[in-house]
């Protein structure tokens, strides 16, 4: 018998504006030290600084900027901010990527295997933070789901990964993983 991939529940029109949680933001902002947030808006970014829709991120030069970039980009379209970090890095410019776990795709052996200098899996899976109130439809007799804005959305179907890019050269893509536990629990400390 075949197993079938979960699938997201998540309106469609919500998957690329839902928002990073906090924790995982600072994880990996002690360790890369970010200088900007390359795709979000006022309510969603991370970083003092960052670029909204209005900037057209992609239509920028990011290797002129001073520092490292974050992104959590629109997950419709990772394709063309994987193309634009690998492009960018070439140029010197350091990028980390919140994206689903690559399981196959061609997008990962294309944009991210040999180019990325490191792949971080992440254990666990990320509960992102619903931009908006809505609900989502329940499936074979399960009731609806409620989340408002600012809700974690449990129920995340695919794991996730952060990819580095901070080399001019293409070669082997280091692996390496984090548990999503430890990351709340060091959030958790740093908050006391």
């Amino acid at each position: 018998m075949a197993s079938q991939q979960q699938v997201s529940n998540t309106p469609l029109s919500l998957r690329d504006r839902l928002r990073t949680p906090d924790y995982l933001y600072a994880w990996a902002h002690k360790r890369f030290n970010f200088d900007i947030d390359l795709a979000a808006d006022s309510e969603s970014r991370k970083h003092v600084n960052y670029m909204d829709e209005a900037d057209d991120s992609l239509s920028i030069d990011w290797h002129n900027l001073d520092g490292a970039g974050w992104c959590n980009p629109p997950y419709s379209k990772p394709k063309v901010w994987l193309e634009k970090a690998w492009l960018e890095a070439q140029q010197g410019f350091n990028s980390v990527f919140l994206i689903p776990t690559p399981n196959g795709e061609d997008l990962y052996r294309d944009h991210v295997f040999g180019k990325a200098s490191e792949i971080i899996m992440i254990n666990g899976r990320i509960s992102f933070i619903a931009p908006e109130d809505f609900t989502v439809t329940g499936k074979k007799g399960k009731p609806d789901k409620h989340f408002k804005k600012g809700d974690e959305m449990t129920g995340n179907p695919r794991g996730s990964c952060l990819v580095v890019y901070n080399r001019r050269y293409e070669g082997h893509t280091q692996l390496s993983w984090v548990n999503r536990d430890d990351m709340k629990a060091e959030y958790k400390e740093a908050m006391k």
